[in-house]
């Protein structure tokens, strides 16, 4: 019986030393095993599949669980279904050495960005047509559309209402999977180009006819403004003649916040110069001795017109007079307008009057001579000193002695008495 006794107690001895042998190598220890547990602590819905890992330090197999959340588990593959904390578990049940150990792990599962794209035209011009604008979403959720600036939306269509900057917002308010996006889409609306149609005008015009108008229209409908340079000048539309020469006359329109200044379109015009008549009235006829006669010329242009005499009679600052002598003669006179830049010559005129000198028959005496007589007959030295009437000596000279006693004296006498006729 003691034998029995000291055997056991020598085998709990030797058990005893076998577990603090165990301990001391680690073996008492892993019954209380540890799992590594790796996994993301966030994901973005529409990730791909997440790999989770998991292993116990003792080696044995760990079993992996979805408890709750928008989350698929397939082995240790996870795919994302939602938005929200998925909850996974790894166990490891434990031997008869090593107990069980679970492990909890969460993810958060956060929601998607979204891009936005927009299809639109970069540059457009004022009264363009309207343009499509499609826009789309990546996440293919539904994309509103709205304009601001110079343009506006009709349905998809872009209408440009001005020039200036048109921006397109295209933006899409998420839903429970994704965070809300937008895009904006800047265009640049230009101004639009116009043009000028000018009406014809006249080729040719005289100087001294009376204003004319012009038309022109610019395709924009702002008001088209007008220039003239040259022989006329522009008051609004309506064109005055200035002179003879070439006349240019331009159509222009400057633009506005919507139109681009139009290219300038011109219309030429030659003014011919204007014909001018002349008239000439001049009493007819003039005597020896008598009254001046003036010329009356006048140009129908505002020219002054120049006259000669020739003939019978003198020209002294436009009046005529006529010569002495005895009989009848025939005074010319011409007048003249050489035109200038605005005129053409105008064409001479000439007309012929008679002029009536002194006579040896009739009819009446001459008392007082006329001052230019001496330049016309041979006078005696002492012509005006006498108070009698005139007559012609008997050596062919004048005297004023006529009808007194001794006249002609020192002149072989008295031949015969002058008169005006």
């Amino acid at each position: 019986m003691g034998a029995v006794i000291r055997s056991r107690r020598a085998v709990l001895a030797i058990g005893l030393v076998v577990v603090v042998t165990l301990a001391l190598n680690g073996v008492v220890a892993s019954r209380n095993q540890s799992i590594v547990f790796e996994a993301p602590a966030s994901a973005t819905f529409g990730d791909p599949s997440i790999v989770l890992a998991a292993s116990a330090n003792s080696g044995l197999p760990v079993n992996m669980e979805l408890i709750s959340g928008p989350c698929t588990l397939e082995g240790r593959s996870v795919t994302v279904n939602g938005v929200g904390i998925c909850t996974f578990t790894a166990t490891q049940p434990g031997d008869g050495w090593r107990g069980p150990v679970t492990v909890t792990k969460t993810v958060a599962v956060t929601k998607a960005d979204q891009s936005i794209s927009i299809v639109g035209p970069t540059a457009v011009a004022y009264r363009d047509a309207p343009v499509p604008v499609t826009a789309s979403s990546s996440a293919k959720l539904p994309v509103t559309l709205s304009a601001s600036g110079a343009c506006a939306l009709d349905g998809t269509k872009l209408v440009i209402q001005r020039a200036g900057p048109c921006v397109v917002r295209a933006a899409q308010a998420g839903d429970e999977h994704y965070n809300q996006a937008a895009r904006d889409l800047t265009i640049a609306v230009a101004q639009a180009p116009q043009t000028i149609a000018f009406a014809e005008i006249p080729a040719s015009a005289t100087y001294g006819d009376g204003p004319f108008t012009v038309a022109a229209q610019a395709n924009s409908g702002l008001a088209v403004r007008f220039a003239a340079s040259g022989a006329c000048l522009a008051n609004g539309s309506i064109i005055s003649i200035r002179a003879a020469g070439s006349c240019v006359i331009n159509a222009s329109q400057s633009g506005d916040d919507n139109w681009q200044a139009a290219p300038g379109a011109a219309r030429s015009i030659t003014i011919a110069k204007a014909d001018q008549q002349i008239r000439l009235v001049v009493a007819n006829p003039i005597r020896y001795g008598g009254a001046s006669v003036m010329i009356d010329g006048t140009s129908s242009s505002p020219l002054a017109v120049a006259s000669t005499v020739a003939g019978a009679c003198t020209m002294t600052g436009g009046i005529i007079k006529a010569k002495g002598f005895i009989g009848t003669d025939i005074c010319t006179i011409t007048v003249t307008q050489p035109g200038d830049s605005n005129f053409n010559p105008a064409a001479p005129v000439v007309q012929r009057i008679t002029v009536i000198g002194l006579s040896w028959t009739c009819c009446r005496v001459i008392y007082a001579p006329p001052l230019d007589f001496c330049s016309y007959f041979g006078c005696i030295g002492n012509f005006g000193n006498s108070a009698g009437y005139v007559m012609q000596c008997g050596d062919g000279l004048f005297s004023t002695a006529g009808g007194r006693s001794g006249s002609c004296s020192g002149h072989r006498g008295n031949a015969r008495a002058i008169y005006l006729p």
